[in-house]
């Protein structure tokens, strides 16, 4: 063989050396990208498209818990101090009784039936939580904005708001709304729901105090009791309303009407204020410069 003019074979062996070299280098990194970075990318992409569908899955009966509680908690804050929201009335009054007149059992019922829209909103946001959390990457665009919602709505019932003097306040933490949650879960054909209002219903007027009617009791202290005009659980309670509202435009913007859009006009700004300046706005106080309209 023929070498070209002015190349040794040394020279050649050393240039096919390093083509070979090149070449290898050029299949790892091939493979590396492959195996690690696009590997990657495809898990994070199914992670995404799992935790779509699972805020698809639980989309309509957490749109529809979230508007039951908001209506319920606006009735509240309209009607504030409200008559039914006394604990009394769980254990003084009970259906049949021969005393129970038609006041009592309207005062008792609604007073049942918050703590059920209460729990059973935690019920749902549990079962999403508990999904999720088996899918990975949970901060995907179409529901960050409810995740951040959720958040906020958690911390409206957990988080100390300026302390004043003199006022009485009830909180449940994290942990705790999620064992309320837990509670109302139940498994019905294999598949895990929230309990029915007549399953709830039983637990709260059994004799026996089970483990879940001891976290619908802690439900109860914090919605119940009130102490006015001094309670900052109004202010929880208007600050709840206004993010159940923004969690139900991020969920389904058509359900938002007049009344809603009204209510995040007057008090959004005050809601994400968090401080005591707010907390007067939101709230019935006496010394408050402005009282803040329904």
């Amino acid at each position: 063989m023929t070498l070209p003019a002015g190349w040794t074979w040394h020279q050649i062996l050393g240039f096919t050396v390093v083509g070979a070299l090149i070449s290898t280098f050029g299949t790892l990194l091939a493979t590396l990208l492959k195996e690690r970075f696009f590997a990657r990318s495809h898990e994070v992409w199914k992670a995404q498209v799992s935790s779509e569908a699972v805020f698809r899955h639980y989309r309509d009966p957490l749109l529809l818990a979230a508007m039951e509680l908001a209506t319920r908690l606006e009735e509240i804050y309209n009607e504030y101090p409200t008559a039914f929201l006394t604990r009394d009335l769980l254990t003084r009054l009970r259906p049949g009784d021969d005393v129970l007149s038609e006041n009592d059992h309207l005062q008792r019922y609604k007073l049942l039936s918050s703590l059920y829209r209460f729990a059973s909103f935690l019920g749902w946001l549990e079962l999403l939580r508990q999904d999720l959390v088996f899918v990975g990457d949970q901060n995907v665009a179409a529901s960050s904005n409810a995740q951040n919602l959720i958040t906020a709505i958690r911390r409206d019932m957990a988080d100390s708001l300026p302390e004043v003097s003199g006022w009485h306040d009830v909180t449940i933490f994290r942990e705790e709304q999620r064992a309320i949650g837990e509670s109302m879960l139940q498994t019905i054909n294999d598949v895990r729901v929230v309990m029915g209002y007549a399953d709830f219903s039983k637990v709260i007027e059994a004799k026996s105090v089970s483990p879940s009617a001891r976290w619908f009791r802690m439900a109860a202290a914090f919605l119940s009791d009130h102490k006015p005009p001094a309670d900052t659980r109004v202010v929880r309670f208007r600050r709840l309303l206004v993010h159940l509202i923004r969690l139900v435009e991020a969920l389904d913007p058509s359900r938002i009407n007049i009344r809603h859009r009204a209510v995040i006009e007057k008090h959004g700004g005050a809601v994400e204020e968090w401080n005591e300046a707010s907390r007067l706005r939101l709230s019935f106080a006496p010394h408050a410069t402005t009282k803040p309209v329904p």
